[in-house]
Formats: structure tokens, C-alpha cells, sequence
């Protein structure tokens, strides 16, 4: 589950479907995770201001199903 919050440096409207899109791209490409498909839940807020201190906190969790 990738779950975070989006502070811009002022009140502007998000492009939700592009933030999370980006987000998984860059956990990708950094090695974090092999594949951005692997992500299966989202819960991301956007649209919050902070000008001095504009900024991205993201929490991945794993799970892990064991089968018999």
C-alpha cells in the first residue's frame, strides 16, 4: 500500500492520477520496488499548501500472503 501526502508551495489544483503515477515511477526507478505495478492500494492527499516547506511524504507497507 502506498499512502502519503502532498504539500505544494501554494493552493493550486492536483493532478492526482499524475502525482501517484509519478510517485510510482520514481520508487521504480530508484530500485525501491521492481515494478510500479506491484503497488495495489493508494490512499495519497494532495492539495494542501505549505510555502515554506512544499514536500512529498510517502509510506510504502508491504504484505506478505503465505499459501500453503
Amino acid at each position: 500500500k502506498l499512502s502519503g501526502v502532498i504539500y505544494y508551495p501554494d493552493k493550486r489544483e492536483a493532478d492526482l492520477d499524475g502525482v501517484i503515477g509519478a510517485i510510482g515511477h520514481v520508487l521504480e526507478r530508484s530500485g525501491i520496488i521492481a515494478n510500479d505495478k506491484q503497488i495495489q492500494a493508494v490512499d495519497i492527499s494532495t492539495g494542501l499548501a505549505n510555502k515554506e516547506r512544499p514536500r512529498c511524504l510517502i509510506r510504502l507497507e508491504t504484505h506478505y500472503i503465505r499459501t500453503a
